[in-house]
């Protein structure tokens, strides 16, 4: 297993070709005129102490939006809700996801999956204690992880050591970890979804975890 830093999900496909299913941190199924996505208020139920870790992302007129300002505006006109600066600033990455599951291989699997209800998963199905954001946080996240894969603690230090925190920070390299323990380990992985699982395009709304 080859452990980096990519720029767009595209180099990953072209690193590992034969790649049949890939978690990824990012909203699947964006809300619209005719698609309400409320995948994420249910989600938020099974988490207690982390679920201000789980937003709700912008609508995809919000996400193609040219500019922070035009982004709320079009947001708050489409579901009477303002978006947070956090939300706007991962849209790139959201509309990236969204164009490219529209022309992605027909025989990977793409699934939407969240770092917090993977480590709670990974933790005995018990909330961690401590943001990801604070000292305690990391290194919780740290020992959860290497309990199930001691492997991955050298690679941790390695990607430490390569990437200054400018390009990955420790919080998004254990959120990555999380998420392929969960893949990894699980045959069958769990999904929490409701009666709006197929947005407008036609992607599947789910998040999944162990």
């Amino acid at each position: 297993m080859v452990w980096g830093c990519v720029e767009n999900i595209q180099q990953i496909v072209n690193a590992y070709p034969t790649v049949e299913r890939i978690l990824i941190d990012i909203p699947i199924g964006l809300y619209s005129g005719n698609f309400t996505r409320t995948v994420d208020q249910k989600a938020r139920t099974y988490l207690e102490k982390r679920k201000s870790s789980l937003f709700s992302p912008p609508c995809r007129k919000a996400v193609y939006a040219s500019n922070y300002k035009e982004a709320l505006e079009l947001n708050r006109k489409m579901t009477g809700k303002g978006i947070s600066v956090q939300a706007y600033n991962i849209s790139s990455k959201i509309k990236e996801i969204d164009k490219w599951l529209d022309v992605k291989p027909n025989h990977i699997e793409v699934l939407e999956a969240h770092p917090e209800l993977c480590f709670k998963s990974l933790n005995s199905n018990i909330d961690l204690d401590f943001s990801k954001h604070t000292k305690e946080g990391i290194e919780l996240r740290q020992q959860v992880l290497f309990r199930h894969q001691e492997e991955l603690k050298s690679v941790f230090q390695n990607l430490m050591k390569s990437y200054k925190r400018s390009q990955v920070k420790a919080d998004d390299i254990l959120d990555a970890m999380a998420l392929y323990v969960i893949n990894k380990n699980s045959e069958k992985l769990k999904i929490i979804s409701d009666k709006n699982s197929i947005d407008e395009t036609g992607k599947k709304v789910g998040i999944v975890f162990g």
